[in-house]
């Protein structure tokens, strides 16, 4: 298995590298839509998920470890704090929000391709470590791999409305998880 520090760089620079696809792909227009003060908290949750993520994502596949948060639980966070954040930063305005389940859908597959993309690069690297609980380490690889399709939708999508958030953005991390939980069971033998 590699290092530690190499491996934890490589669990938190895929989800960055796949984001920046996705962005460069669909444009940034949502960065220049963000305030100052939210796009730098932004940044600043991001990196501390990200750091925290693939820590957890090591310990996970390195022989030996043993859980101190099951993946399941570190998934439920990540979509806590994106809640959160998303209400305190954003406004709800229920006469765009019936308007805006087309959008909605449309970033949510966005970020839910993104996602997935990313778990296939998380997957396949850490098949060079052993998850001791196979399930755990799946969720943990869904939660760090969705923090990709939450990075990529932040910084191209420019709607500022809560429910677009929470719908289009937030249940990218649910629902990422838990496909990259099967994606692992099913085709990379986390069983």
């Amino acid at each position: 298995m590699p290092s530690r520090l190499w491996f934890i760089a490589i669990a938190i620079a895929l989800p960055i590298f796949l984001a920046a696809v996705g962005v460069m792909w669909k444009g940034a227009f949502g960065w220049s839509a963000l305030p100052a003060e939210t796009a730098t908290l932004y940044v600043i949750l991001s990196a501390v998920a990200l750091a925290a993520l693939g820590i957890g994502f090591y310990r996970q596949f390195k022989p030996g470890a043993r859980d101190i948060i099951d993946g399941r639980a570190a998934a439920g966070i990540v979509l806590v704090g994106v809640i959160a954040f998303a209400a305190v930063e954003f406004g709800w305005s229920p006469a765009e929000a019936s308007s805006e389940a087309y959008w909605a859908w449309r970033c949510f597959t966005f970020g839910t391709l993104v996602a997935c993309s990313t778990s296939l690069a998380l997957l396949s690297w850490a098949r060079l470590g052993f998850a001791p609980n196979p399930l755990s380490a799946a969720f943990w690889t869904g939660a760090l791999a969705s923090m990709a399709g939450i990075i990529a939708l932040g910084v191209h999508c420019p709607n500022l409305e809560l429910s677009h958030f929470l719908l289009g953005h937030a249940s990218v991390v649910l629902v990422g998880s838990l496909v990259v939980a099967w994606i692992g069971r099913s085709f990379f033998g986390l069983r």
